[in-house]
């Protein structure tokens, strides 16, 4: 959505932080619009829509996010850490692993 301009001018687009950055509960996410309006009635939900976010945490990935780095190399993390998952339990006989090339995460598949 957020490449076209006719669908974001009338749309919210919500990201989580909490897979990507191993804070999954945390409720750390963000929001985008092009209207500044839509952002003011999103804001007007929000207040009452989340129950708590830790302030701390927020700081902690605003300065995190404004380092390119900190987020371009996200693939290459994630793929590596897959990769040792998978060879790492390559030799298991009660499941066998199907290789999802375009997530982050493995799909794993019973044996029967």
């Amino acid at each position: 959505m957020l490449r076209y301009p006719d669908l974001l001018e009338r749309s919210f687009v919500c990201f989580s932080f909490g897979k990507v950055y191993n804070c999954t509960g945390w409720k750390l996410g963000y929001c985008i619009t092009s209207s500044h309006l839509l952002m003011e009635e999103f804001r007007k939900v929000h207040q009452f829509n989340c129950f708590s976010c830790h302030s701390p945490s927020q700081v902690a990935l605003s300065a995190f996010l404004k380092t390119k780095d900190s987020y371009l190399s996200l693939p290459w993390v994630h793929a590596g850490k897959k990769g040792l998952f998978s060879a790492a339990d390559a030799t298991n006989k009660v499941y066998d692993i199907a290789q999802a090339m375009a997530a982050i995460f493995n799909v794993i598949l019973t044996k029967r």
